[in-house]
């Protein structure tokens, strides 16, 4: 039976049990996205964007920076850069509106948002995890938002590639 003979076949069945055109047209995005994720294999491929996030969420975690709304800026802030690095030249003129507009406040409240992130990762965070991300001599280095945006960027681009 030959493909067209075939849906014309399925299409007679689905009429008959009352679905209409739209149904298939719905199940078809379904099967689609399905695929999509799909290995053939019984696993569910991971998309990049979910290795990208899953990636962000174990680095903040790691360097101890409490849930809230100053991670969330930082997160987006290191989500947004990753997939574009040039929103981070500059930060305030491109990053951190950008961001603020996806969360309805302002610039200067990510801006202050991840400052305060970064401030809590110092404070909370192992040494040793401290010296992994930032070098040994980390307490001498005056950790901006950009270069600690950077060096998480750089951080993420050799886990992910």
């Amino acid at each position: 039976m030959s493909k067209r003979e075939r849906a014309r076949e399925i299409l007679e069945v689905l009429g008959n049990a009352g679905y209409g055109i739209q149904d298939l047209i719905l199940l078809i995005d379904l099967i689609g996205e399905i695929e999509m994720n799909y290995d053939g294999e019984g696993a569910v491929k991971v998309t990049e964007e979910v290795k990208i996030n899953d990636t962000i969420n174990e680095m903040l975690h790691e360097l101890q920076i409490p849930k809230g709304p100053n991670y969330t800026y930082l997160s987006e802030c290191l989500l947004m850069a990753y997939n574009d690095n040039t929103v981070l030249r500059p930060a305030t003129k491109k990053l951190y509106p950008q961001v603020g507009v996806k969360f309805n406040v302002g610039a200067m409240a990510v801006q202050k948002g991840v400052q305060r992130a970064i401030s809590e990762s110092l404070k909370n965070a192992k040494t040793e995890t401290l010296k992994m991300y930032f070098g040994p001599d980390y307490e001498k280095m005056h950790l901006t938002n950009d270069k600690f945006l950077n060096i998480l960027i750089v951080k993420m681009q050799n886990i992910l590639l």
